[in-house]
């Protein structure tokens, strides 16, 4: 059954199919690009049975994806998870469908504070974050139009590119009008301004929780009741209650969840690194869809599994007689460029260890207590603090600094690469910072580069190989 409601805009639309090729990808043995591509219309016709989507629409999607992506995610390392992950956003993309239908409000969302206390409310919230990612990752055009239609507004280059485009495609109706927005105050200022722009253009409410610079006890406190201002600003707004018994739900699939990605996040310290970097991306992708159904838990388990079964087996997918170099992305992955671990792998057995958007340690943010409703606000929130990519940029730079001078040392780490979002100024501040104090503790060498994270056009695909070709040439 087709989701008609997402057809109404078109970034939801690509949204929907996206999830419905990954998942159909590999559902007859196809396992090459060329095999996919002799056989697409019986995937079409696969997908237009089961799902109902337009023919020649699905050809203008396919037509659309980045060859280099379409031959990395079909490799025997990725396509499984690939799979799963399609799965389990297809379930949050008709969820999203059915609550459109249904008139009910569109609430934006920051990732960094998971969505199971919207769900509880009977929302299901949208993310810039995720949108821009994954339409710039698998498409050759993502959301370049959107960010120059935004450019020509006045839009400077140093606003982020992971909201600046989706936020603009609302006036170009390729997204539906706010009724919330809500927003952490870290990260940045460069994707703040964004939310209150909308915010503004669109006549909603900005509700915003304000980031602590600390992460202690006080801090806790203080962040906890803020969350639980935002929920009773919500209720008032738009009159959804939380629902306890609806929150114990989604927070026990996000434990579940989470139990699987501090697990991977182990396995990857042994040497050679058994995890394929490509797939972290879709790991930030269900981190931005935490608890919402047991599918995002089978992709979670799945990825875990196959990796765990890698180390049991003695495999690796490192090419033969390449000697590892265990990579630490000290800034983080680059959307448009999802595919650029995979060549790495190939090209220089490059492993990918952890990165700002992928770094969440077990041992400090451990699970949500779910005995009461305050515990699990208290819970979500301190989840929330020490969230990947919103720890490292509420405060000082030391704890980045200092978070990834521990990664380096306990990944046993090789070299690093600093490839920095052309709008991150947090993380420019504290590059060369970081970069001096890996090599002076560490003897790790690190590489540092500009680009925009969804715009392919600021560095080229090709300059960017070309820069870490010398790069890991040098090192090899």
């Amino acid at each position: 059954m087709a989701n008609r409601e997402l057809e109404k805009y078109e970034f939801l639309q690509r949204l929907d199919v996206t999830c419905d090729l990954f998942a159909g990808m590999c559902s007859r043995g196809w396992m090459t690009p060329e095999e996919l591509f002799d056989n697409i219309d019986i995937l079409f016709d696969d997908i237009v049975k089961a799902h109902g989507h337009d023919k020649a629409y699905l050809q203008s999607v396919v037509d659309n994806v980045h060859p280099d992506l379409a031959e990395s995610l079909l490799k025997p390392k990725h396509d499984l998870d690939v799979v799963h992950f399609g799965k389990a956003l297809k379930g949050y993309t008709t969820a999203l469908n059915d609550h459109l239908a249904a008139g009910k409000p569109v609430v934006y969302s920051f990732p960094t504070l998971t969505s199971e206390i919207w769900y509880a409310m009977d929302i299901v919230p949208l993310h810039f974050e995720l949108l821009s990612g994954l339409l710039s990752g698998v498409y050759i055009t993502g959301v370049e139009a959107e960010a120059d239609a935004a450019a020509k507004e006045g839009f400077g280059d140093h606003i982020c590119g992971f909201t600046k485009g989706p936020i603009k495609s609302i006036e170009m109706n390729k997204l539906p009008k706010p009724d919330i927005l809500c927003k952490n105050g870290s990260p940045c200022d460069a994707s703040n301004l964004n939310y209150v722009y909308a915010a503004d253009l669109h006549d909603c409410p900005l509700l915003v929780l304000d980031s602590p610079y600390y992460s202690d006890d006080r801090a806790l406190k203080y962040y906890t009741e803020n969350i639980m201002e935002m929920l009773s600003q919500v209720e008032k707004l738009i009159g959804h209650k939380i629902d306890e018994d609806k929150l114990r739900y989604h927070v026990d699939i996000s434990n579940q969840q989470l139990k699987y990605y501090y697990g991977l996040q182990e396995l990857r310290k042994l040497r050679p690194c058994p995890d394929p970097g490509t797939l972290r991306f879709l790991d930030f992708g269900s981190l931005a869809i935490c608890g919402h159904s047991e599918k995002v838990i089978d992709y979670c388990k799945g990825r875990y599994d196959r990796v765990k079964a890698r180390v049991d087996n003695n495999e690796t997918f490192l090419p033969e007689g390449k000697e590892e170099i265990r990579t630490l992305w000290s800034w983080g992955w680059i959307a448009n460029m999802w595919w650029l671990p995979d060549w790495l792998e190939d090209q220089f057995a490059s492993t990918y260890m952890e990165c700002q958007l992928s770094y969440m340690p077990g041992d400090v943010v451990g699970y949500v207590d779910t005995t009461s409703l305050k515990t699990m606000i208290e819970g979500l929130a301190w989840r929330s603090i020490n969230f990947c990519m919103h720890k490292t940029a509420m405060s000082y730079s030391d704890i980045w600094v200092n978070d990834f001078l521990s990664i380096a040392q306990a990944y046993k780490a090789d070299v690093a690469l600093f490839g920095g979002n052309r709008a991150c100024k947090h993380a420019w501040s504290l590059s060369k910072i970081l970069s001096d104090l890996l090599m002076e503790k560490c003897g790790i060498p690190s590489f540092i580069w500009e680009h925009d994270v969804c715009d392919k056009r600021y560095t080229t695909h090709k300059a960017t190989k070309d820069m870490l070709t010398e790069f890991f040439s040098s090192i090899s």
